[in-house]
């Protein structure tokens, strides 16, 4: 399937350019083929690979960055490339002074013009004004070089036989001085351009640096294969003519093919929209220029034969089940999985691997927007009443992204974000269904997420409920039972001192006392069980302070005061923070503990030492209990352990139930 693409009048203009270099390189290669040469892939890399590259890389860029310095830069050099190594090909076969003239110095500058790039990319701007001067010095010296190449005296390089119809005799001594100084000069600013794109990665953001990764390898790998040439050259080793120009093929692409990976991976300069069309249909036409000119070659002759028509007739033949082979490959790389079964298939694998459902919107977001390559995708999971409950998002989701409704049972449960690959373009309709069928797929994992949620939040409920409860029960005791049985026994020890003529009746009140004394001790029993006493007499700060003053080497760290909380919130906390306390205490051998409390939008709680920490040792109740205890709240506990320390932090929700991921 070909992406549909509408090339404003400068698209057309650069893909005009694309295709001129094309047709310039193929032609260099016709001379040589048609004189029985066998070109070394070195020769294939650098006339043709190398232009097809940088020009494809540039009218790229032009077609949808047409302000971006870079792109005329690569589609001028491969344009140049091409055209020089095309005069120089037919001046050697049909010397002639402006094809050797041009094929003795146009190549050269194009190849040079790979360079500038380098202070450009990502962004088309350099790193900082400090550059400038080097900028204007060394395209002032490159500018002189080339017009030195142009008008050196003397024999043209493309054709011996004939001298340069624009040699200037007169600047003979300055040409020879500026073509003298190249390879220093060129050396000194490939080294000054390699740390401009060093520089930038190392200030550069995640995703720019990532994309500048792809351009620090090339330019090791150019290093490489110039560092194995000079070792071999001073061993006096003569390399396999395979591994040489292997070597320097990869070398001299290796630039291009950086930035186009660039731009494939990470999205660089936003282009990637439409690379798809292009690097299918550039293949097409390198695979089928290739046979065409193996054909005619093998059977003789490039003038108008037979030969020619079986070519082209081979090449019609080709043509359409190689393009959509290739469109498929290609589609695959840049979009990712677009087979509907497939992409179920490893997104229910996905999904069949997880343990917690909270890991279900975050997974589902994953899947979609990697296997279909998007910028982002989002996964919205809703309450019955409309509300958010969860959100889960991966990658960058852009201003206005596509909403697909999930749906269960005819009830909606949550949306599927994705952001198109590009500003403005449209997904396909096909797209479009499997997005919908993806959905339809999603919204079922979505129920069970919000009826887990919904239990929850019943769960919580239930404890806030019981907490509450609670401490109305004790204060009720406290306050009501508890006095009224105080009373009772004050009132029999008083009655005793009437009743010394009756000791029967002083025995019996005696007894009755012991027994009333003896339910107040149960009493005050449960209603410590209840909850604990220091929380309503004290408040938690209070009684967390009065927790941690019995042990010399706890340090206290509490905010000044705290907002009302409910029941459940204060005893898990207390709770949590004596338990961890007591293990302290009791197994780590430390030297200092410091308890803390803070509060943001939730209450947050922690606990470190500097003990030796529990490692590879199974975790007690008392561990099992203060996870239970944050948990059925809706929150969490951490525990991070060595042999330097152990710190546990509970986060216990205030309010509702937050899932942003």
């Amino acid at each position: 399937m070909v992406r549909a693409w509408r090339w404003g009048p400068v698209g057309r203009w650069a893909g005009g350019l694309f295709g001129l270099t094309a047709l310039l390189a193929v032609a260099g290669l016709v001379p040589r083929l048609a004189a029985g040469e066998e070109p070394a892939w070195s020769s294939v890399g650098s006339s043709l690979l190398l232009p097809l590259a940088a020009a494809a890389a540039g009218a790229l860029i032009i077609a949808r960055k047409p302000g971006h310095v870079v792109g005329p830069l690569l589609a001028a050099s491969g344009l140049s490339i091409a055209l020089g190594d095309a005069a120089e090909a037919y001046a050697r076969v049909h010397p002639s002074a402006l094809t050797g003239w041009l094929g003795s110095w146009v190549s050269s500058a194009g190849t040079g013009l790979l360079l500038f790039p380098l202070l450009f990319v990502p962004d088309g701007r350099l790193p900082s004004r400090r550059w400038r001067p080097f900028l204007i010095g060394a395209g002032g010296f490159f500018s002189a070089l080339t017009v030195a190449a142009a008008i050196t005296p003397g024999p043209l390089r493309a054709a011996p036989a004939l001298p340069n119809p624009f040699g200037v005799s007169a600047l003979a001594g300055p040409i020879g001085g500026v073509r003298a100084a190249e390879p220093v000069v060129m050396g000194v600013m490939v080294v000054v351009m390699a740390a401009a794109v060093l520089l930038r990665h190392r200030r550069a953001a995640p995703e720019q640096r990532r994309q500048l990764e792809w351009l620090v390898a090339s330019a090791l790998l150019f290093i490489t294969v110039i560092l194995v040439n000079v070792v071999a050259g001073a061993l006096g080793v003569t390399l396999p003519g395979l591994v040489s120009d292997g070597l320097f093929l990869m070398a001299v692409i290796g630039f291009p093919v950086a930035l186009g990976v660039a731009i494939l991976r990470h999205r660089l300069l936003d282009i990637d929209a439409v690379l798809g069309p292009a690097l299918a249909y550039g293949a097409v036409s390198v695979v089928l220029t290739g046979l065409y000119l193996a054909v005619v070659t093998y059977l003789g002759g490039l003038a108008v034969s037979p030969a020619s028509l079986v070519a082209a007739a081979l090449v019609a033949v080709v043509f359409a089940p190689l393009r959509d082979r290739l469109q498929a490959v290609v589609d695959r790389f840049l979009h990712g999985e677009r087979e509907p079964y497939r992409l179920l298939v490893e997104l229910g694998q996905r999904l069949d691997a997880l343990v917690e459902p909270d890991a279900v919107p975050g997974t589902v977001a994953q899947s979609v927007a990697e296997t279909l390559r998007l910028p982002g995708a989002q996964v919205v999971i809703e309450a019955r009443d409309g509300s958010v409950l969860r959100i889960a998002c991966h990658g960058r989701l852009e201003s206005d992204p596509v909403s697909l409704p999930l749906q269960h049972h005819g009830e909606r449960v949550g949306r599927l974000d994705v952001s198109r690959r590009a500003p403005g373009e449209e997904f396909t309709r096909r797209e479009l269904r499997l997005l919908a069928g993806l959905a339809q797929q999603i919204a079922v994992a979505a129920s069970v997420v919000r009826l887990t949620d919904e239990l929850r939040a019943s769960r919580e409920r239930l404890v806030v409920s019981r907490e509450e409860e609670r401490r109305r029960l004790r204060r009720d005791l406290h306050d009501g039972v508890g006095p009224r049985l105080a009373a009772l026994s004050m009132r029999l020890e008083s009655g005793k001192a009437g009743l010394a003529d009756r000791p029967d009746l002083a025995a019996w009140a005696d007894e009755l006392g012991g027994y009333v004394r003896g339910t107040m001790d149960d009493l005050r029993r449960a209603v410590r069980g209840l909850r604990p006493p220091s929380l309503d007499e004290l408040g938690l700060l209070g009684a967390l302070e009065e927790m941690c003053a019995r042990h010399d080497i706890v340090a206290l760290h509490l905010p000044e005061t705290l907002p009302p909380l409910s029941a459940a919130v204060e005893v898990a906390a207390y709770r949590i923070l004596d338990e961890a306390v007591t293990n302290v205490m009791r197994h780590a051998h430390a030297r200092r503990c410091d308890v803390s409390v803070t509060m943001d939008e939730d209450l947050v709680v922690e606990v470190a030492d500097d003990g030796g920490g529990f490692a590879g040792r199974r975790a007690g109740v008392g561990m099992q209990s203060m996870r239970e205890r944050a948990e059925e709240l809706g929150g969490r506990l951490t525990v991070e352990t060595s042999s330097t320390g152990t710190k546990i932090m509970a986060v216990l929700p205030m309010g509702g139930r937050r899932y942003v991921s």
